[in-house]
């Protein structure tokens, strides 16, 4: 046993009882557990690896999705816990191979460190809350979750946004039936990749826009692509920095995904390339800020003829025809106008 758990048995609270109606504590350890420690150490286990599902009465009956609280702690505590008295010998040398004065005045490493410990201060706020989650259910844990974090969120049947009002949020603040979350909007909001835990099982989500999220990289868009894969149908990564090309590829998996929006995404090498595979997979998705069509590569070549084909195509566009047929109102309208003024000019 480590040092660090001796001496919080010797210095910690006793689980054993309370004497005279007041806690106390030990002075002493046998180098064992007691029966009673063993079992509250099972018990918390037990709850620990409990399997979650919750029971939503809707109209949609939900589909088989689980949370297993111990998974979810250990994910996070690779990065928030505190490893400095534990022994790994990479750690250990790291620390004793290098000068003590470089981490005071070192600015690399005060500037290194100063990022991580922000990011990990946000990740143990955003951590997933077992009693938010039995208490309000998936789609209003998430609600009170997302609208406390500068976001807000639209449920099923309604056609305003939620969001915090004065400091108030008006939605229950228990489990009620019937409350569904179709639509997200987290733009410019500093979730983290670990905050996603606290969106599970929103199978009625089709709206998500995480746009200008400086947190948002590739291992978030790979846990939005697998946990929405079934509902999502609009999804905004417009200048989110973190996300390269290996990250887009995970949305292949977005089935019924029908609009992606993706401005200011200029870093990401070879865009225009993965634009034409997607829509290769869903020929009818619309694809926005990215020009993934360049005709000029096709000049002078012997598939020059494919240029013609692609004209007569854009012509038979809706869009296009009724642009024609107002110009050409227009201008029959001004050809008249012009006429008539003529003839005004003549006969004065």
């Amino acid at each position: 046993m480590s040092a660090w758990n001796v001496t919080q048995r010797l210095l910690g609270p006793s689980r054993s009882g309370r004497l005279g109606g007041l806690a106390f504590r030990r002075a002493y350890w046998w180098g064992h557990d007691t029966l009673e420690d063993q079992k509250t150490r099972e018990i918390m286990k037990k709850a620990a690896n409990q399997v979650l599902r919750p029971v939503e009465t809707g109209v949609v009956e939900r589909k088989s999705s689980s949370i297993i609280p111990a998974r979810v702690v250990d994910e996070a505590s690779t990065l928030v816990r505190d490893d400095r008295f534990s022994f790994v010998p990479g750690q250990f040398y790291s620390i004793t191979a290098r000068p003590i004065l470089p981490r005071f005045f070192d600015r690399a490493y005060y500037k290194y460190e100063l990022i991580r410990k922000t990011y990990v201060r946000l990740a143990e706020s955003q951590l997933f809350i077992k009693s938010r989650f039995t208490s309000l259910g998936s789609d209003l844990g998430a609600a009170h979750f997302l609208c406390y974090r500068n976001c807000r969120v639209r449920f099923v049947g309604h056609d305003h946004w939620t969001e915090l009002d004065g400091g108030q949020l008006m939605i229950p603040n228990s489990y009620q039936p019937g409350w569904f979350i179709e639509a997200i909007d987290a733009s410019q909001s500093l979730l983290v990749y670990e905050g996603y835990q606290n969106l599970r099982n929103l199978i009625h989500l089709r709206y998500l826009d995480v746009s200008y999220t400086q947190h948002t990289d590739d291992w978030t868009v790979d846990r939005i692509t697998t946990e929405y894969m079934d509902s999502l149908e609009y999804l905004d990564l417009s200048g989110c920095g973190g996300i390269n090309l290996s990250g887009l590829e995970c949305l292949w998996r977005l089935r019924k995904l029908k609009t992606l929006v993706l401005y200011d995404m200029d870093h990401v090498e070879h865009l225009g390339l993965l634009c034409l595979y997607l829509l290769e997979l869903y020929p009818d998705l619309d694809i926005r800020g990215v020009e993934y069509i360049d005709v000029k590569l096709l000049e002078g070549t012997e598939h020059s003829y494919l240029l013609e084909d692609l004209e007569d195509e854009l012509l038979k566009l809706p869009e296009v025809q009724s642009l024609a047929s107002k110009s050409t109102l227009n201008s029959s309208e001004t050809s008249e106008a012009s006429t008539l003024k003529h003839r005004n000019a003549k006969s004065n």
